[in-house]
């Protein structure tokens, strides 16, 4: 009997991961998660004022801002194409940078 290779249990690892997680990102409302309100004000404070929030916001202040930027960008974005949650396109984006690091991990 042939054992099955470990590169095609990686590959349909992070194919079911993919798909499960690009369901969630498409199904899930944007503003459905626990603190999900504290993400939309950091990147939206970041991208439409261009400060960084401070810790007596109650924000994900300590957080690098990287990400919040490129969010907020996909969030203008989807302001344009995507008026009834803008925010969509940023829960996309989370799932290209999941899919990536599955990827990074998986070589």
């Amino acid at each position: 009997m042939r054992r099955p290779r470990p590169e095609l249990a990686a590959a349909a690892l992070v194919a079911a991961f993919a798909l499960v997680a690009g369901w969630n990102a498409y199904k899930y409302p944007s503003g459905g998660g626990y603190d999900a309100r504290q993400h939309r004000e950091y990147a939206d404070l970041l991208i439409h004022h261009g400060e960084l929030p401070g810790p007596e916001t109650r924000s994900e202040y300590y957080t690098p801002p990287v990400f919040y930027a490129l969010a907020g960008a996909a969030t203008v974005l989807g302001e344009q194409v995507h008026s009834g949650d803008p925010h969509k396109l940023a829960q996309v984006l989370n799932w290209l940078v999941l899919v990536a690091t599955a990827g990074v991990v998986w070589l």
